[in-house]
């Protein structure tokens, strides 16, 4: 299924599912909602050990998130969903979109993501929470990629957080 078909699904769950966690079930308010900019849960350029959405260890979670950055020359459009499993696993999709003016182009990439955590709480247990994750990255323009000098269009990148 593209993403353009699971991008107004998610939104309207998000919209009319009525928010029901707390802190006596297992998240502080807040502290799961920051979405990186790959679609994992994290802090704008770097992925967290916390994965997104109030999910508990008996609980689902699924967010969407939608980011616009205009700068002079340049604007940077940011879409994306994650689905949080028991506190445990999260999954990650996001599309970007950068536009250089001057060139009249827009570079266009795709990031699907796995985190899971392997131990810990951010806020409720004595250990760090430690996470491990995977992000696969798709750029949708050879052009651009063979004029820099790339020889790929994909990759994958591992991280401890």
């Amino acid at each position: 299924m593209r993403l353009s078909l699971i991008l107004p699904l998610l939104w309207f769950s998000v919209l009319f599912m009525p928010a029901t966690a707390s802190s006596q079930e297992g998240k502080l308010l807040a502290t799961p909602v920051v979405t990186q900019f790959e679609g994992a849960g994290g802090g704008g350029l770097v992925p967290f050990a916390t994965l997104a959405g109030y999910a508990s260890d008996e609980d689902i979670a699924v967010n969407g998130f939608a980011t616009r950055l205009n700068v002079d020359e340049f604007d940077l459009t940011v879409k994306g969903m994650s689905f949080n499993y028991h506190d445990r696993v999260e999954l990650s999709l996001a599309t970007q979109k950068l536009g250089v003016d001057p060139l009249a182009l827009d570079i266009r990439q795709q990031v699907a993501g796995i985190k899971v955590r392997l131990y810990g709480d951010i806020v409720y247990s004595a250990m760090p929470q430690v996470s491990v994750g995977l992000q696969h990255k798709k750029l949708k323009d050879k052009t651009v990629a063979r004029a820099v000098g790339a020889d790929k269009l994909q990759d994958t990148d591992i991280y401890l957080a």
